[in-house]
């Protein structure tokens, strides 16, 4: 079987202080600490003789680490729903011009304001404006979840749910990696959302933007995920599809693995910063370590 994903980033790595790093005819190799040049020779890239026995091969032939350390790697893996566990179906444009034009109808300034704006951006921008912890503001913002519940629950009545996606799930979890939600999409189409998946009762728990004080890109959801699993950042992957994700999961220091399957192609998801890109779940399994079945 070949598994194909990419290693943008060495970090991503278990105890990057027990490796080394080598290149040999365009591979990338990850060897134990103080071996003489990992698996090939450093000063003339010839290959050195070694027992293969207890390796195994990342990524398309990209990467080698010792089998004991796979399996040691995966801890937890937390997941976006929309466009990495189902098709993505939410009309973001729409949605923010309802915000913005709705922040301008109760007299705020909007300038700087764009469809290219996050939500949490948008908000970020009213509470400054309008006074964080106002009455004003607080209405806003219950406002804003009213109008991004109206545009999910259309877009989650039509999803579906990525091929492959529950018994890779349920082959992460029958092989000891604790699985958990973090989406910016509120409870009732999350809800809606994993049912029509037929998600629902795998997880350890659904985080929604009810949950969490701020939105992706902030790292506060992700960071409260980790601490419910009682587990440090660095154990823990954060699974997701777009460039919000990844800027999310850097800033809460956990591992990030993009899945090439909302909006956002491969490259440009390794561009963004993605330890790993994969271009579907069922690909996930040896990234953390778990052998496919």
């Amino acid at each position: 079987m070949m598994w194909h994903f990419i290693l943008n980033d060495c970090r991503a790595l278990p105890s990057r202080d027990k490796y080394e790093v080598g290149a040999h005819g365009g591979q990338v190799v990850v060897s134990p600490a103080g071996s003489p040049g990992g698996e090939f020779g450093h000063s003339h890239g010839h290959r050195r003789p070694r027992d293969r026995t207890g390796l195994r091969r990342l990524g398309n032939s990209d990467t080698i680490l010792e089998e004991e350390d796979l399996d040691a790697m995966a801890v937890a893996a937390i997941f976006d729903i929309d466009g990495t566990l189902v098709s993505f179906n939410f009309d973001v444009r729409g949605t923010r011009k309802a915000l913005i034009e709705e922040l301008n109808s109760r007299g705020i300034d909007v300038r700087g304001l764009d469809l290219s704006t996050p939500t949490q951006g948008i908000l970020d921008a009213a509470k400054e404006r309008m006074g964080g912890g106002s009455s004003r503001y607080e209405d806003y913002r219950r406002k804003v979840f009213s109008i991004l519940d109206a545009f999910e629950l259309e877009g989650a009545s039509k999803t579906t749910p990525f091929p492959g996606v529950r018994k890779a799930l349920l082959d992460l979890k029958e092989n000891g990696v604790r699985l958990g939600v973090l989406t910016n999409s509120g409870k009732k189409s999350a809800t809606e959302a994993l049912k029509r998946a037929a998600l629902v009762g795998i997880f350890e728990f659904v985080l929604t933007r009810e949950d969490t004080e701020t939105m992706k890109p902030k790292p506060e959801g992700l960071e409260k995920a980790a601490s419910m699993l009682s587990m440090q950042p660095g154990e823990v992957y954060y699974i997701g599809d777009s460039p919000f994700d990844i800027m999310a999961a850097r800033q809460a220091g956990l591992k990030i693995v993009s899945v090439a399957t909302g909006s956002y192609s491969a490259e440009r998801l390794k561009n963004e910063g993605a330890d790993f890109v994969i271009s579907s779940l069922a690909e996930l399994g040896p990234v953390l370590g778990v052998q496919p079945k």
